[in-house]
């Protein structure tokens, strides 16, 4: 008798943590960029299941080197045969030391999300007031909805 409970027990025990293991986001190894990694020049990362595609959204800027109370225009091109969505936000690292370091600003967003068709553009401007001169990066997600795939599209820049 006691056996029937001890193997009723165990198998609840291993139900619950097969169901419970399906709550958590599961990350791969895969799917991990390193953070000192950097693409190269005019080159996207890409993440998810999609990652060695080419690469079907471009992400540029209007030059390469700004002075500290400058602008800048970021773009976002979708050059993929179906809609890329993606939001306001964006990061900038700066590169010392040999290795990108996330930069400390205080950004504010709006939390829209803004659809791009095939072909179609999507500008943002860009304070750059905050940074001292020096090598940074800004990065910038954009979802494929047809696929479920994310990639991060990064530029490289400097502030004379």
């Amino acid at each position: 008798m006691k056996i029937k409970f001890i193997i009723l027990g165990l198998a609840c025990i291993l139900c619950l943590v097969f169901i419970l293991s399906g709550c958590f986001p599961q990350t791969h190894a895969k799917d991990k960029q390193p953070e000192n990694v950097q693409p190269a020049d005019n080159q996207s990362q890409q993440t998810g299941q999609d990652a060695c595609l080419p690469v079907q959204a471009e992400l540029n800027i209007n030059k390469e080197v700004y002075s500290k109370n400058e602008t800048m225009q970021l773009t976002v091109i979708n050059n993929a045969d179906s809609n890329i969505s993606l939001g306001r936000p964006y990061t900038i690292e700066e590169y010392k030391d040999g290795k990108w370091s996330l930069c400390p600003l205080e950004l504010m967003f709006t939390m829209e999300l803004i659809t791009l068709k095939p072909g179609e553009v999507f500008d943002q401007t860009v304070e750059l007031n905050d940074l001292k001169p020096g090598k940074y990066r800004i990065s910038k997600e954009i979802n494929f909805e047809e696929s479920e795939t994310s990639m991060t599209l990064s530029r490289e820049f400097e502030i004379k």
